[in-house]
């Protein structure tokens, strides 16, 4: 009897076995952590959203108040705006490219808002100097109807802003 030939085939096939566990096991590692990845990085995407959102309702919140936008409010929001552009990088992590453009069209339209509002602002409280001369005798004040409208147009849009915000935090949720 010759058992050489049989305990060969054993050794072969234990090792492809061991060879086939540890791509297994490595293809799941691989798996659980990208899974985690994403669901991780999902969650950062989704609480940057929500601090977009909740900054745009303490500048309208405010505006409401006062009439006009505070610098400082304008700040925060585009400080909330540069975090979540942070995120940029990793955004490979979300498969639907379509949410990935929206995710940050929506985060570039919030730095649009900031710089717009922060114009509007600096434009409307711009105080007259020697230095601009007559051409600038009567400086509209800052509660000038050109002013007021433009406000009224911002709040506007930040509602539409806000409101594709939560979408995309919806879609992250699910």
């Amino acid at each position: 009897m010759d058992t050489g030939g049989g305990n060969v085939w054993l050794v072969v096939l234990g090792a492809v076995l061991a060879m086939a566990t540890t791509i297994a096991v490595e293809l799941l590692k691989y798996w659980f952590e990208n899974r985690n990845k994403k669901n991780n990085y999902k969650i950062l995407v989704r609480l940057e959203l929500k601090n977009l959102i909740a900054g745009i309702d303490r500048l309208v919140a405010q505006y409401g108040t006062d009439q006009f936008f505070r610098f400082q409010e304008i700040d925060e929001l585009r400080e909330s705006a540069q975090r979540a552009n942070r995120i940029r990088e990793q955004i490979t992590l979300i498969k639907n490219d379509g949410r990935k453009e929206e995710i940050l069209g929506a985060i570039a339209d919030v730095f649009n808002f900031c710089s717009d509002a922060k114009v509007l602002e600096g434009a409307a409280f711009v105080q007259p100097t020697p230095a601009m001369g007559p051409a600038f005798p009567a400086l509209a004040p800052w509660n000038a109807d050109v002013f007021k409208n433009r406000r009224q147009m911002l709040a506007l849009e930040s509602v539409d802003i806000k409101r594709k915000l939560q979408d995309l935090v919806s879609y992250l949720e699910n």
